[in-house]
Formats: structure tokens, C-alpha cells, sequence
């Protein structure tokens, strides 16, 4: 982790040094997840970004952010018949995740009454889980009860987006965009030491903006 924050720093003061003016991006989401098991129900986050412009139309962007995603809460059942096992679990809580990355942003269309901007970038995701599962085993020798939380390792996501900005001054805009970030490098998600299957963060994003240029 320290490697990747050392390179992201290197590059954004590298290429700083050559930009024409500056920003800094708030923004406010909120996601709709897209995973193959539907493990999250609903997530949103705040991200910053700090711009180099190079020119009007070409920047890049050093941005770290916080989100949250709250797990489906399902029951889940099965049984095996050979040994007269059956297991039930239920799985609930949520997942806070510290995004870190760059981005390449262009604006194709730029005027007095709004600007588009189009971004394009990568995310080093950092997960704190606190998902859980509380099951229940029962076979011939009695019931078990448990509970135990599962651990989602670190990943790695894509990002398109693309926001319209109106200024509200002439240092200071709001935006309004949209997007999608996907999966390049999904982590694993382990409960009681047996891996379950990955982290998945792909999601539809709608999300509101404040710019300062400075």
C-alpha cells in the first residue's frame, strides 16, 4: 500500500508542475451495486479529488474518498442428506471502503453557462468489513450455533463517469454526473478460513458535485 501511495504521489507532483491552473472536486454519490451474487443492496460515498489542469481540456486528477455498502440481508439454507446435516445463516452489516487512485479527465465542451467533463480512472480499493453471518448447524449429535464475520480482502476497480458543471461564481461550480466503476481485481471473501467467493464493487453511480478552482 505504501509502494502505490508513493507512485500516485510521484506522478501527481510530476505532472503538477506543468499544469496551467488547479481544482478540487467534492463529490457526493450514491451507488447502485452490480454483483453476480447480489451480496450488496444499496452503497454511497464522498470523494476528493484534486485536479492539475494542462490545458482546458486535459487533466488529471489524485483522488482518495470513503464509501459505504450495506449487505443484502438474506437467510440462506441447505441440506445434506447423507450425513443429516442441515445449515442455516443469515447474513447482515456493511462494508466501509477507502478508495485511492488517479484519474484522466477530459472536457470536450466548455462555455460561460456549463462544461462537460468526462473521467476516466483506477481505484486501489482498502476494505473494512464488518459483514457478518449468524448460522445455525444441526445433524444427529444436536444444533450449533455461530457467528463469525467475513473478511473481504483489498481490490482493485475502473471508473467512467461524466458530469455537467455550472458555475455558481467565477471560482466555484456545481455538478451534476453520473457513471459506472467495475472490477479489475477482486479480493477474496473468506468466512471461517474457507474462502466463499470474491469482493465485488461494480456499481452505477449518480452523484453531485462541488468544484473551487484555485
Amino acid at each position: 500500500m505504501k509502494k502505490i501511495f508513493a507512485v500516485l504521489v510521484v506522478v501527481f507532483l510530476t505532472t503538477g508542475a506543468r499544469a496551467d491552473s488547479g481544482e478540487v472536486r467534492f463529490l457526493l454519490s450514491s451507488l447502485a451495486p452490480v454483483s453476480s451474487d447480489d451480496n450488496w443492496e444499496s452503497a454511497f460515498g464522498l470523494d476528493i479529488q484534486l485536479v492539475n489542469w494542462f490545458s482546458p481540456v486535459l487533466g488529471i486528477a489524485a483522488a482518495i474518498g470513503v464509501s459505504q455498502w450495506n449487505a443484502t440481508e438474506v437467510e440462506l439454507m441447505d441440506y445434506y442428506p447423507d450425513s443429516g446435516t442441515s445449515v442455516m445463516a443469515r447474513l447482515y452489516g456493511d462494508a466501509t471502503i477507502y478508495p485511492i487512485g488517479l484519474s484522466i479527465l477530459l472536457r470536450p465542451i466548455r462555455s460561460r453557462s456549463a462544461e462537460v467533463t468526462i473521467e476516466a480512472g483506477a481505484r486501489y480499493a482498502m476494505v473494512n468489513s464488518d459483514v457478518s453471518a449468524r448460522y445455525t448447524i444441526r445433524d444427529p449429535t444436536g444444533t450449533q450455533y455461530g457467528q463469525d464475520r467475513i473478511h473481504l480482502e483489498d481490490g482493485f476497480y475502473g471508473l467512467l463517469a461524466m458530469d455537467i458543471a455550472f458555475p455558481v461564481s467565477p471560482y466555484a461550480k456545481i455538478s451534476l454526473g453520473g457513471g459506472y466503476q467495475f472490477d479489475i481485481s477482486r479480493g477474496n471473501a473468506d468466512f471461517n478460513d474457507t474462502n466463499i467467493g470474491e469482493s465485488e464493487f461494480q456499481a452505477s453511480i449518480i452523484r453531485i458535485g462541488f468544484n473551487a478552482r484555485f
